[in-house]
């Protein structure tokens, strides 16, 4: 457990107990009922710091150690719910969500991506955690599959609307992953902030908003687009947290089927939260390619790929960004970088476009001489691929050498192809003329 607050049974036991003025036990009441009442995290928030400010604002009348009690903990549940590690970065989040409430009353203030970016950044670095319609425009946030995109109708899938979907939210406390537990009912009710833990595999998204929902999938009825009722994400997959520490986590999502990118969204999440640690497990998975459809990696590989990448790239970024930072620590290099170029920083990532696969209805279609020129195309790029596959060895750019290995032996399937079209061909007895 990482906080706890008082119950409303036990506050009316130690208010009976004390010298507090009735007016101020009422209003002491009132504000912890409003806390245990609300529905939504951000409404949690401000019934939250209301009750922190009345505490404050009653110890100035009278020094009772409950009322100081009462406010340590409220600012314990603020500190935790903004990732604020003391009470100066706890009531400057107070003041952001004041700010922002009215253009967007969901907003919490936490440690989002710019923050580790610069001011100085060009206009165009879009910060996918907070602009959401950017981030569909850069294709960076995955919106669901055509397939599922009226499961909600046809299908007994379970759809949460935002009071259900606080059930499973999950956010950053210091360097665990944390959510909120309620026991007991009416007045005997208890909130408290716990490491978040699951029992295997759950599913999970991170939405355009960067807030992340876990939960136990349920086939049939609870899957991922449950959590968003089928909208956008940054990412979606599974993980798996104990005692708030993630072990494992990837992009396998039927329904989203997130790319490399959107998994290195959530990588974005979990290196700007504080929650990354050398035993991560990351695994990519690519149901495009029978040949490799996953490939896991310990996040240390991971980051040192990363990394020797950032510095092949670091001319071209100087040129494109105009500027060139560099900061002590691998986290805050790689995090930098990503904001600052996505696409190039995972360059070693993408796949090299390949030449075209047919089908074998469209290679039978083909003349003899056609067939010898894609065959020809197609040799060419396997030996360039063998080529690739050589200079890697030895090295750890392990992705790059499997997505080469795949893209050969797709290629030697296709010639296979093309060479058994073509014996077909030539074994065929064209009529003669009369």
């Amino acid at each position: 457990m990482v906080f706890e607050l008082l119950s409303l049974k036990e506050l009316k036991e130690k208010l009976d107990d004390s010298n507090i003025d009735p007016d101020a036990k009422s209003q002491l009441v009132e504000a912890l009922s409003a806390v245990y009442a609300a529905k939504t995290l951000a409404d949690r928030f401000d019934q939250l710091t209301k009750l922190y400010f009345i505490c404050e604002h009653l110890s100035k009348k009278s020094d009772d150690e409950l009322t100081h009690s009462l406010q340590a903990q409220a600012l314990n549940f603020i500190k935790g719910m903004s990732n604020a590690s003391d009470t100066s970065e706890a009531l400057k989040a107070v003041e952001q969500r004041k700010k922002r409430q009215a253009i967007n009353p969901d907003y919490i203030p936490n440690k989002y991506l710019t923050d580790a970016v610069p001011d100085s950044r060009n206009a165009y670095l879009i910060n996918v955690f907070k602009k959401g319609a950017k981030g569909i425009a850069s294709k960076k946030i995955k919106p669901m599959g055509k397939a599922y995109q009226h499961e909600a109708e046809t299908t007994e899938v379970e759809y949460l609307d935002p009071v259900e979907r606080e059930r499973y939210r999950v956010f950053p406390v210091g360097s665990k992953l944390c959510h909120f537990v309620q026991t007991g009912t009416g007045e005997s009710a208890k909130l408290a902030l716990n490491e978040f833990s699951s029992s295997g595999k759950y599913i999970y998204v991170i939405n355009s908003k960067g807030e992340m929902f876990v939960g136990e999938p349920e086939i049939f009825k609870f899957h991922h687009s449950s959590f968003t009722s089928g909208g956008f994400v940054l990412c979606a997959g599974e993980i798996k947290v104990n005692n708030g520490t993630i072990e494992l986590i990837n992009n396998n999502s039927g329904h989203y089927k997130p790319t490399l990118p959107n998994l290195l969204q959530a990588m974005k999440f979990i290196l700007q939260n504080g929650l990354m640690h050398d035993k991560i497990k990351v695994t990519m998975v690519n149901p495009e390619s029978p040949l490799l459809p996953q490939i896991e990696l310990n996040v240390q590989t991971f980051l040192k790929q990363a990394e020797k990448n950032l510095q092949l790239q670091s001319k071209q970024l100087k040129e494109d960004t105009g500027e060139l930072i560099y900061k002590q620590g691998k986290q805050k290099i790689i995090l930098e970088k990503i904001a600052i170029a996505p696409k190039k920083f995972f360059n070693f990532f993408t796949r090299p476009k390949p030449i075209k696969s047919y089908s074998d209805a469209e290679l039978s279609k083909m003349s003899y001489k056609e067939l010898s020129k894609l065959n020809i195309k197609l040799r060419e790029f396997a030996s360039k691929c063998q080529e690739k596959v050589e200079m890697l060895k030895g090295t750890d750019q392990i992705l790059e050498k499997a997505r080469y290995v795949d893209h050969y032996q797709r290629a030697l399937y296709d010639i296979q192809r093309i060479e058994a079209v073509q014996k077909g061909q030539a074994n065929l007895v064209v009529p003669k003329k009369k």
